[in-house]
C-alpha cells in the first residue's frame, strides 16, 4: 500500500483480509472490540454514534480500541459543533474534535496528537478506511492525469471583441477562458489579501455550507480563514456569500467584465434593436433572484456536479488560487450522476473525493468517446482569468489551492428562450427566490415567469424578433403540453408508469445510502451548495463504496 495511504490507526481496506492468515480472517479484532455491536455494519455503527452527544461519544471512545477509531470520525464532531453553536461563532482548532473540546473547555489547551496513535493490527473496515482516504487523498494518487488534461480554449481579450464572444461562444453555448481581460477594473486581484478581507468585512457573518454537514455555518471572515488554513476533511465547508458586494469596499473592488456588462454593450452599439442584450434579470430590479456570489474555500473544496440555476449562463473569475473545471454537455450525464427525466431529482456522490476515487476511470473513458460532442471538457482556471459557463452544462469545480473567486449568473438574448422555458414549465425547480431575510422584496417562484415576461414586454419594442420568437415558441410548447395532459387523463393520468417523480424516488433505485444528504440540481454546490437546502426540489447525494 502507498505510504500516503496508511491509516493512522492501522485500519486496512476489507480486500486486504484475503491476504491475512489465522484468526485475522475471521475478523476477531473487530468482534472483540465491538461485542454485540459486531452484528451491525460499520456505517450503521457510525450512524448510531452520530446520535450521541459529545460526552457520550467521548465515553464510547474509551470502551475499546475499535470504538476509539470509530469515534475519531471527524464529521461526528463537526456536526456536534454545528448543532451546539447553531453554526455561529466557531473558532476552529485543527480538527473538529479539538474544536468541540475547545468549545466545552475554552481555557484548556487542545492537542490533536497527544502522543503515540493507537494502532490496530488485523482490523479491516472499508467504511473507516474509505472515509479517511476521502479526507486525505492527493489528486495524482486517485485521479492520474487530473491536472494534465486541458481542452477548453483560452482566448486573449486583445483578440476577442464582445460581439465575437457572443457569436463564437455564447450563442453556440461553448465554454471558453478569457485572459488579459481584467486589470485596473479589478483592484481585488492585487488587494484582496487575507488581512484586507478581514479588515473590510469586520464582524459580518458569511455563510458556509457542505453537502455532508448537518447544517450551514456562519463565520466572520477571520474565523473562516482560520478554519480554511487548518481543515482536512472530505467535504469542507464552502463559503458562498450572496451579499458580499454590500460588505465594506468589496463591491467596489471589481467590475462586471465587458463581455457581460449591459453598459459596455451600449457603448459598443450592441443594442437590443440589433438583437443583443445581457443581464436581463436586471429588469426585475430588487426582485431579481440571487445572481452574484463570493466563493472562498480551502484546497480540495469545491462543487460536485451540478447545473446552474434557472438555465442561466455564468462567469467566474479566480481572485486567488487555481480551480479545476470539468464540464459535461447538457445531454450527457457525468459518470456517477443519475437524473430523473425532468431534472427535478438528481443523485450525485456525496463529495468530490468520492467521485474522483470511484468514477475517475469512467471519466477517462469518456474523454475518448467516439463522438467528440459527447466528450467532457476540462481546464484549470488561474487568477485573473474569466471562464464562461454555458447554461445547461453539468460541471464540477475543484479548488487546487486556497481559493477566492467571484461569480455572476445571468440571462442574455442568447439563452433567453431556455430560461423562459425553464421558468414556465418547471416553477418548482426555480432557484434563488427563497430563504430571504424578512423585509427583502423578492419575486415568488410561482409568479416569477409572469412577472419576468411583463418586464420583458415593457422593455423590448413590439415585435422584437428575438423576444417575440421566444414567446411564440413558449406558447406553442404550452399548447402541446395541454394536449398531452388531455390524452394522459383519458389513458389513466396518474396511474402506474406516469407517476410524478418526487424527492427520493430516484434514490430508491440504489437503495438506502450510508450517508445521505440533499442538494438541488440547479445550484452551485455547495457544493454549492452553499445556497439554501430548501431552494429547489430535493435530490440525493450519497456514498459509493466501490473502492
Amino acid at each position: 500500500m502507498r505510504g500516503s495511504w496508511l491509516h493512522p490507526n492501522g485500519v486496512l481496506p476489507e480486500g486486504n483480509i484475503l491476504f491475512a492468515g489465522g484468526s485475522n480472517r475471521e475478523g476477531s479484532v473487530r468482534a472483540d472490540g465491538l461485542g454485540l455491536l459486531q452484528r451491525l455494519s460499520d456505517s450503521l455503527i457510525a450512524d448510531v454514534l452520530a446520535l450521541c452527544d459529545g460526552q457520550s461519544l467521548a465515553r464510547c471512545s474509551k470502551v475499546s480500541k475499535v470504538l476509539y477509531v470509530f469515534c475519531q470520525l471527524d464529521y461526528l464532531w463537526r456536526d456536534l459543533v454545528l448543532l451546539r453553536t447553531k453554526g455561529e461563532g466557531i473558532s476552529f482548532q485543527q480538527t473538529w474534535r479539538d474544536t468541540y473540546k475547545h468549545l466545552i473547555h475554552p481555557s484548556h489547551p487542545c492537542h490533536s496528537s497527544p502522543g503515540p496513535q493507537i494502532l490496530l493490527t488485523g482490523f479491516y473496515s472499508q467504511f473507516l478506511f474509505h472515509s479517511w482516504l476521502c479526507a486525505h487523498y492527493e489528486f495524482d494518487d486517485v485521479a492520474p492525469g487530473f491536472l494534465r488534461h486541458e481542452d477548453i480554449p483560452r482566448v486573449s481579450a486583445k483578440n476577442l471583441t464582445v460581439e465575437r464572444f457572443i457569436e463564437d461562444y455564447e450563442i453556440p453555448n461553448r465554454p471558453v477562458i478569457i485572459v488579459d481581460a481584467l486589470s485596473e477594473q479589478w483592484p481585488a486581484l492585487t488587494s484582496w489579501s487575507e488581512e484586507y478581507l478581514i479588515a473590510h468585512s469586520g464582524a459580518k457573518p458569511f455563510r458556509a455550507r457542505s453537502t455532508a454537514a448537518v447544517m450551514p455555518a456562519h463565520f466572520t471572515m477571520k474565523e473562516y480563514l482560520q478554519y480554511a488554513s487548518q481543515v482536512q476533511e472530505e467535504s469542507p465547508l464552502y463559503l458562498f456569500e450572496r451579499r458580499f458586494a454590500d460588505v465594506g469596499q468589496l463591491g467596489a473592488d471589481y467590475k462586471i467584465p465587458d463581455y457581460f456588462n449591459p453598459e459596455e454593450f451600449e457603448k459598443q452599439g450592441l443594442t437590443k434593436s440589433k438583437g443583443y442584450d445581457t443581464d436581463l434579470f436586471r429588469l426585475l430590479g430588487e426582485r431579481r433572484p440571487d445572481h452574484r456570489w463570493m466563493v472562498v474555500g480551502p484546497r480540495k473544496s469545491g462543487s460536485i456536479f451540478h447545473v446552474d440555476p434557472n438555465q442561466t449562463n455564468a462567469w467566474n473569475v479566480c481572485v486567488q488560487g487555481r480551480k479545476k473545471w470539468i464540464f459535461y454537455p447538457p445531454d450527457v450525464q457525468p459518470p456517477g450522476v443519475q437524473s430523473s427525466p425532468d431534472g427535478g431529482d438528481v443523485i450525485v456522490p456525496v463529495s468530490i473525493a468520492e467521485w474522483l476515487i470511484n468514477f475517475w476511470s469512467f471519466h477517462q473513458e469518456a474523454r475518448c468517446h467516439k463522438d467528440p460532442s459527447k466528450r467532457p471538457l476540462e481546464a484549470v482556471l488561474h487568477p485573473g482569468e474569466i471562464i464562461f459557463v454555458p447554461h445547461g452544462y453539468w460541471h464540477m469545480v475543484v479548488n487546487l489551492d486556497f481559493s477566492v473567486a467571484l461569480t455572476h449568473n445571468y440571462v442574455s438574448t442568447s439563452n433567453l428562450f431556455s430560461c423562459l422555458k425553464f421558468l414556465r414549465f418547471k416553477p418548482d425547480q426555480i432557484s434563488g427566490v427563497r430563504d430571504h431575510y424578512d423585509g427583502e422584496e423578492v419575486c415568488a417562484a410561482d409568479d416569477f415567469y409572469s412577472y419576468f415576461t411583463e418586464r420583458l414586454s415593457e422593455y423590448f419594442p413590439a415585435n422584437h424578433p428575438i423576444y417575440s420568437h421566444c414567446m411564440q415558441r413558449i406558447e406553442s410548447l404550452a399548447n402541446n403540453s395541454k394536449k398531452s395532459v388531455k390524452i394522459s387523463e383519458v389513458e389513466g393520468g396518474e396511474g402506474e408508469g406516469s407517476r410524478k417523480r418526487k424527492g427520493g424516488a430516484v434514490s430508491s433505485v440504489f437503495g438506502d445510502s450510508d450517508r445521505a444528504t440533499t442538494r438541488p440540481r440547479n445550484s452551485h454546490s455547495p457544493e454549492e451548495e452553499a445556497r439554501r437546502v430548501d431552494d429547489s426540489p430535493s435530490t440525493t447525494t450519497f456514498r459509493f463504496d466501490f473502492f
